[in-house]
């Protein structure tokens, strides 16, 4: 864990009894040389400390490797003592000794157990490397402290008339220092500017969800109480007892049936407080708003065929090997073709694959079935997984179109935590095909940036889009 700073370092460690050099004498004489090394490149500032109570003189700094001193006390075979170093920055810090260190290269030992953690060297009265057995220091715990915020749009999908926790924006509060002290967030400010008419919200809630990034994750906690009629300024205040590294905040807001359609919902993350300090995030103002829609679907056919994958022509039994069209079940859904390195997965109750298969527990958000996709990283020559069907009608040009699907993450044989940051839907006038492509090189016309996570819950997935025509 590598910090921004920290108040002190406090190592503790046993002198041997024994061993050191051919003397075997280990004990350290006032004036011999004592090595505090920290991993190259880290240590950027030091203002001294005490060794075993004594004021630590006339030390020098070693091009960020070493901190250099000489011994101002003797230290006796067998006897235990202390070195303080204060206001390092930037350390690699494990934190607890391992029971098996692995030894240090020459006539020493070190006491962590791993290459990147704080070594200390320390000659004996003859000159040779004083050996330090495993297991013999402890490394203080540091105070939290806050490094930076900044707040992130959640999403830029239309918000639908009559609905309910509209994700608007998230404040990112991140905490350095060590685990187990106790720093709390007691007060935020936000505002709604940025949105077209405050009428057209009918309450605000602050959800604070821990270091997850997704939004009712489990053991979600909302901050202070439900803010009716938002308008302007919004201060809350309740306290949050935070986490070491990112701490996620969200701003959500209920959308009335009376809201006006075409216009957008927005806000501002201005404040924090932290440690009985008021900060202002790093950015208060992030890109990005959610316009008001009707619900086009309640109100119109659906062109999407066999849109819960009840329909199919085999029972799918079981998950696919890579290259098998198992999809192409649940008519008229197909992969695209030549296949983008993975092939996507139908499961269904007729074959035991919902709720229990492969990759988990989870059963069908409706009905009997559902698909599964693969989506292992970013970068380039990654599988990606896709699915395609054509619709009951060509699409309009001109016309509006309303998107809805729902997904929720696998919550087996994938690292944890596992999510998904982005998800899009291509509507195109003919079957997409790749050339063996991995990534598909098409502009999705409805483009999610919200992060799924949550591996019990369905979660929406939604948009707007105006067809060009032709659309199939």
């Amino acid at each position: 864990n590598r910090e921004n700073a920290y108040s002190a370092y406090t190592l503790t460690a046993t002198n041997p009894a024994s061993g050191g050099g051919p003397t075997a004498n280990s004990y350290i004489a006032i004036g011999q040389s004592i090595r505090i090394s920290i991993p190259a490149g880290d240590i950027t500032t030091f203002t001294g400390g005490t060794y075993n109570g004594v004021a630590i003189a006339g030390w020098s700094f070693n091009s960020s490797l070493e901190i250099v001193f000489n011994s101002p006390v003797a230290i006796a075979k067998g006897a235990v003592f202390t070195i303080v170093l204060n206001n390092i920055s930037n350390p690699s810090f494990m934190g607890a000794p391992c029971a098996n260190p692995n030894p240090y290269p020459g006539n020493c030992g070190f006491m962590c157990c791993v290459t990147n953690d704080i070594k200390m060297l320390a000659t004996n009265a003859t000159g040779a490397d004083n050996i330090f057995s495993g297991g013999l220091y402890t490394i203080a715990q540091t105070a939290l402290f806050y490094k930076m915020s900044a707040s992130v749009t959640a999403s830029t999908l239309d918000a639908l008339l009559g609905t309910a926790e509209n994700e608007i924006i998230y404040l990112v509060v991140e905490i350095g220092g060590s685990t187990g002290a106790s720093l709390s967030a007691t007060s935020f400010t936000m505002n709604t500017t940025g949105t077209t008419n405050t009428a057209d919200i009918t309450s605000a809630q602050l959800w604070y969800t821990g270091t997850t990034p997704v939004f009712h994750a489990p053991g979600d906690q909302q901050v202070s109480t439900t803010v009716a009629n938002p308008s302007g300024v919004i201060t809350l205040t309740s306290t949050i007892n935070l986490s070491k590294g990112k701490n996620y905040f969200w701003l959500i807001y209920d959308i009335p049936c009376t809201a006006t359609v075409g216009n957008f919902v927005d806000a501002q993350f201005t404040s924090v407080t932290v440690g009985g300090t008021a900060y202002t995030p790093a950015v208060t103002v992030p890109a990005g708003n959610r316009k008001i829609t009707t619900n086009i679907v309640n109100n119109s056919v659906n062109y999407v065929p066999n849109p819960g994958f009840e329909t199919y022509s085999t029972c799918p039994t079981g998950y696919t090997s890579v290259f098998t069209n198992i999809i192409a079940y649940a008519t008229p859904w197909n992969y695209i073709s030549p296949t983008t390195g993975g092939t996507s997965d139908f499961f269904h109750a007729c074959g035991g694959g919902v709720p229990s298969n492969n990759f988990g527990y989870q059963p069908a958000r409706t009905g009997n079935g559902y698909i599964g996709f693969g989506y292992p990283s970013k970068s380039a020559g990654s599988s990606y997984e896709y699915i395609q069907a054509p619709l009951s009608t060509s699409l309009v040009a001109g016309t509006t179109y309303a998107f809805t699907m729902y997904a929720t993450m696998a919550n087996k044989n994938f690292a944890s935590p596992s999510f998904i940051d982005g998800w899009g839907a291509y509507f195109s006038a003919s079957q997409v095909t790749t050339g063996n492509v991995y990534m598909l090189p098409v502009t999705p016309q409805i483009i999610s940036n919200s992060i799924i996570q949550d591996s019990i819950n369905w979660e929406r997935i939604s948009g707007t889009f105006v067809a060009a025509g032709g659309e199939s």
